[in-house]
């Protein structure tokens, strides 16, 4: 009888504890959770899939997020930069839709003016460079600069992305250079495997 109740009363008394334990588990688990779905890197790698697939619509709202959940915080040197990169998603597909995305706060001239601002501290970079140019493209008197500027990287090799190869062949086909836009429109098709992206509508002349 007396080692029943002895058997009880630690059961009883390891109770507590077992409990404790197991309650950082289970915050774990639901922090845990949290904050995969809210992580501004994981978010950002995929509004950047998403821009590089054509996908712009879902790049767009991805990159907001991640401005929403940052914009008005004390921020870090590390959120700092992933806030930097959300504005530059919002302003590339702003311009590669070409004005035709529903966005609260950021039309073609605010995107143009922000991937301006990235050129001209980073003129060097071909990346930047080829965004800018993008957006020059959109107005007429931005398109001989726009392909001077994808040109020259044309030229040394340092054109990656479909989109500047699509801009690249529109500006040439408006300008009469039909061999070159046939090029351009060829090393657009070997650089995605969605062939919509690669689309050829000359600017208008206005």
């Amino acid at each position: 009888m007396r080692r029943t109740t002895l058997a009880v009363l630690l059961a009883l008394a390891l109770v507590p504890f077992a409990s404790t334990a197991a309650a950082p588990t289970a915050e774990a688990c639901m922090n845990g959770v949290r904050v995969q779905t809210d992580n501004p890197t994981q978010l950002l790698v995929k509004a950047e899939k998403n821009l590089q697939s054509g996908h712009l619509d879902a790049a767009y709202k991805g990159a907001t997020r991640v401005v929403d959940s940052l914009n008005h915080q004390k921020l870090s040197a590390k959120d700092r930069g992933a806030l930097d990169k959300a504005r530059r998603l919002q302003a590339v597909a702003v311009i590669r839709a070409e004005g035709k995305l529903k966005t609260r706060n950021i039309g073609v001239d605010a995107a143009a003016a922000l991937l301006r601002s990235r050129y001209d501290h980073a003129s060097d970079e071909a990346t930047t460079i080829a965004e800018h140019a993008e957006a020059l493209a959109l107005t007429p008197s931005g398109r001989n600069d726009a392909l001077a500027l994808l040109a020259d990287l044309e030229a040394r090799d340092l054109l990656a992305s479909p989109y500047a190869w699509r801009t690249l062949a529109r500006l040439r086909a408006a300008s009469g250079d039909t061999d070159g836009a046939t090029r351009a429109l060829e090393r657009c098709r070997k650089s995605t495997r969605t062939a919509s992206l690669c689309a050829v509508d000359p600017p208008d002349a206005t």
